[in-house]
């Protein structure tokens, strides 16, 4: 899905990689290489049913939780970035970006809520939806399924359940092919 969302020049997504021998397990490390060199991005997924703030426009456990773990990446890369080098991570340092994907869109989100998550950026995490990654992901999947010989419509996972002849994937791959797209540059 992340391929559908946005163009990138050479992307790869790493599911789960194993920094510091596996002492440091974020969801996926996206790298995109373009002119300019090696981009890298640590991802931390959380369930859609969780919330990113709370009744009282604070922001959640869940979500403060998610911020930590990419802080905690961030600083065993910059004591140890030549270690993740030598792993195959070239360039991986603690300058990378970290996502949080986390809830769903809520559009009754107040200012103050909306501010407090727009405050991570500061430490250059971006908390997003997961609507946010899967509605363009979504338009670029029926965008160009319309142009092939056998257009297909985007299907979430419960219509393919219905489908008399489903194409399934884990949830790992979508996620996968998801965020080597959508996050982007």
């Amino acid at each position: 899905m992340l391929a559908l969302a946005f163009p990138v020049h050479c992307c790869w997504a790493f599911p789960k990689p194993r920094l510091g021998g596996g002492k440091y397990v974020p969801d996926f490390l996206r790298c995109d290489k373009n002119s300019l060199g090696y981009h890298w991005m640590l991802i931390e997924l959380e369930s859609p049913t969780m919330d990113a703030t709370n009744k009282d426009e604070s922001v959640s456990a869940d979500c403060h939780h998610a911020a930590e773990q990419v802080g905690d990446y961030r600083r065993w890369l910059r004591d140890n970035a030549p270690f993740e080098e030598k792993q195959g991570f070239k360039s991986l340092n603690a300058d990378c970006d970290g996502w949080v994907v986390i809830g769903r869109r809520d559009s009754s989100r107040a200012e103050r809520e909306q501010q407090r998550l727009a405050d991570f950026r500061g430490e250059r995490i971006e908390i997003a939806s997961c609507d946010r990654l899967l509605i363009p992901a979504k338009n670029t999947w029926n965008t160009s399924t319309q142009k092939s010989k056998r257009p297909r419509k985007w299907q979430t996972p419960s219509e393919r359940r219905n489908d008399a002849a489903p194409e399934r994937a884990s949830l790992l791959s979508v996620w996968c092919l998801f965020l080597v797209g959508t996050i982007g540059t």
